[in-house]
């Protein structure tokens, strides 16, 4: 995230991180693997853990953006962390409803991602769309 524009509303900056996560992927090797994820209690953790190193270095690359732009924010301020926990609650949610598609739906995890971000603040602008087909 520390690589997008400084300019870039928050929002998208966070949407546009997660392509780091490979979106798209929608093989069946895939697919299973993240069965196998979802279902292991292990790997669930092992998982879960990353998701949580990911979101707090994001976390620290938004308040490290704040502070650049003048508007720093306070050490007990839940906004950074809220946006941050909000965008990546999207992705679990577009994971799991990939997961649960129905025969002739997307797979890949992009389009449901785009829908679960557009529905909490449009990704660019009103009616929000991202480029990608999000229905």
């Amino acid at each position: 995230m520390a690589a997008r524009p400084a300019d870039e509303p928050v929002w998208l900056s966070l949407r546009r991180m997660l392509d780091g996560v490979d979106l798209d992927d929608d093989t069946p090797e895939i697919r299973e693997l993240q069965q196998m994820v979802f279902a292991t209690p292990a790997l669930l953790a092992v998982y879960l853990r990353v998701l949580h190193d990911t979101r707090e270095a994001a976390v620290e690359v938004l308040r490290d953006r704040a502070a650049a732009a003048g508007t720093p924010y306070a050490v007990a301020d839940p906004v950074p962390r809220a946006l941050v926990a909000a965008a990546f609650g999207c992705l679990e949610a577009a994971q799991q409803t990939a997961l649960d598609a129905a025969e002739g739906e997307p797979t890949a995890v992009a389009p449901y991602l785009d829908r679960a971000m557009d529905a909490l603040t449009p990704l660019d602008g009103p009616g929000g769309t991202t480029g990608r087909s999000s229905r």
